[in-house]
């Protein structure tokens, strides 16, 4: 006995042709607001001195859990991304990840 099949596949990747052609405007207005404010987050997150921020990282550290080990754990890991050369990278993923997270929270919180 054959069980006849579905045409899920194609039926999927005729869907999202159609949501690519149709939607392109929305998606594109959509991709360059999340852009635009991604730029921004690593804009603010690179304006000050690295060591400043380093500082600042140490402190958000320190309050969130009070424990001096975590703190120094903290700086002397930016110190190390900063001494290596990958600050500007380690900011744009910390404001991607920022980003997203406020997205999450700002969806998921009912009003």
């Amino acid at each position: 006995m054959d069980i006849p099949r579905l045409p899920l596949g194609e039926v999927i990747a005729e869907f999202i042709d159609w949501l690519t052609l149709s939607g392109a405007d929305f998606f594109d207005t959509f991709a360059d607001a999340i852009s635009v404010s991604i730029t921004a987050f690593t804009g603010g997150l690179l304006w000050a001195h690295p060591l400043a921020m380093v500082a600042v990282f140490g402190l958000v550290a320190h309050g969130i859990q009070r424990r001096w080990g975590l703190t120094l754990f903290c700086v002397l890991s930016f110190l190390l991304i900063l001494n290596l050369g990958y600050w500007q990278e380690t900011m744009e993923t910390l404001a991607m990840v920022l980003f997203a997270t406020l997205v999450c929270v700002i969806v998921g919180v009912p009003v």
